[in-house]
């Protein structure tokens, strides 16, 4: 709905107007180079931001200041470029301010670029780094997608100029869209662990399936190389972890994982002999809702709240364990599963179950609860 508005009154064109896009099979190690290239500028650019998010959430200064501060050096940082460097119609202080579409796009339509040009473009990418993490990082209220977008297409623009000088034969001037394009998306696509939606928009951006091939490849390169860096601090690890998928597999997952991967050893454990009023403390300092009664080193049975309040307060200091243990309680085995181990929780009405070892079930290994188990699930790992 909100395109569709927007559309209405913008156009419903594509965000940059282009030559024709190109490429040969020759060039793929060049669209593998800017992978490269990519991922490794990601993972400056996500360091550089949360260092500097973190340095300006140190600061104990009003939290209205701290963006003040920070688009204020980067005012500065650009007015002196302005100055120093005025090369190019002031190419590399006009590129930093805003998003930067405006120089993308003036870009595309220069060809490859030579030397000098090529060097303020260099330190744009330099510029436009500091000065998104300054005014971003400080507090303030903008995006993280269009500054990427901007400096990988400036990649991009890089990594075949360069090219161009050292083999001039392997890259063409019509080439560079395709390149700009890739950068694009292959540092987008490191920074935030989305290279699949990256690669469908190539296709959107270039009206064309033509790029599908060096996408694939510069993406997945960045991706990589960009390893656990990102953007984005809600993403989570896998779609096991997140909420949104839990449904999906977590049954079949749990039937495969022993109760081994969800099992804690802090049991609180007392003895028949001791007091019913000793276990009910025992109880209260307990991290579980059920005590193991232990008896030497063997296991003889449980005890939860609701045994404990059957007893009398009067008669809790003299009664003893022994008398309200439960001997047969539900139980699992070193030989179940996590599945076995939720159902039999959800038909008992408990949220922890004691665990036994299965050659000898009078010696008690640990304890699952749910809470274990789905920590297990939200970040799973294999022992």
């Amino acid at each position: 709905m909100s395109y569709s508005i927007f559309g209405s009154f913008d156009g419903f064109g594509p965000e940059f107007a282009a030559p024709g896009v190109g490429w040969s099979p020759l060039q793929l190690p060049i669209f593998a180079l800017l992978g490269l290239v990519a991922g490794l500028l990601g993972i400056v650019y996500v360091v550089l931001f949360y260092r500097t998010r973190a340095a300006f959430r140190a600061w104990k200064l009003p939290i209205w200041s701290r963006p003040a501060i920070g688009a204020g050096i980067a005012g500065l940082l650009i007015a002196g470029l302005y100055y120093l460097i005025p090369q190019e119609n002031h190419l590399v202080a006009i590129g930093a301010i805003g998003i930067g579409y405006g120089v993308v796009q003036w870009l595309l339509f220069q060809g490859h670029l030579g030397l000098v040009v090529l060097l303020l473009v260099v330190g744009l990418i330099v510029v436009k780094l500091v000065a998104t993490t300054l005014t971003i990082g400080s507090g303030g209220s903008a995006g993280l997608f269009g500054p990427a977008i901007v400096i990988g297409a400036l990649t991009g623009f890089v990594v075949v100029s360069f090219v161009d000088l050292a083999l001039p034969t392997l890259a063409t001037p019509g080439d560079v869209t395709a390149f700009a394009v890739i950068g694009m998306m292959a540092f987008f696509g490191s920074v935030s662990k989305a290279p699949i939606a990256t690669i469908l928009m190539v296709v959107e951006m270039t009206g064309s399936e033509a790029l599908l091939v060096p996408a694939m490849v510069a993406i997945f390169i960045g991706f990589y190389i960009a390893g656990r860096y990102h953007l984005y601090e809600e993403q989570v690890p896998n779609r096991l972890a997140s909420p949104a998928h839990t449904t999906e597999y977590f049954a079949e997952f749990l039937k495969h994982m022993p109760v081994a991967q969800a099992l804690e050893h802090d049991v609180t454990a007392i003895a028949p002999s001791d007091s019913v009023e000793a276990a009910g403390f025992a109880l209260s300092r307990s991290n579980h809702p059920v005590l193991s009664v232990v008896h030497g080193d063997q296991f003889v049975g449980e005890l939860r709240l609701a045994d404990i309040l059957n007893v009398p307060p009067a008669q809790r200091p003299v009664r003893l364990v022994s008398e309200i243990v439960d001997t047969g309680p539900p139980l699992l085995t070193t030989n179940s599963n996590l599945l076995e181990a939720v159902g039999l929780m959800d038909n008992e009405g408990v949220d922890a179950l004691l665990v036994v070892d299965a050659t000898a079930p009078k010696h008690l290994v640990g304890i699952v609860t749910r809470e274990s188990v789905a920590r297990f699930q939200r970040a799973p790992r294999i022992d």
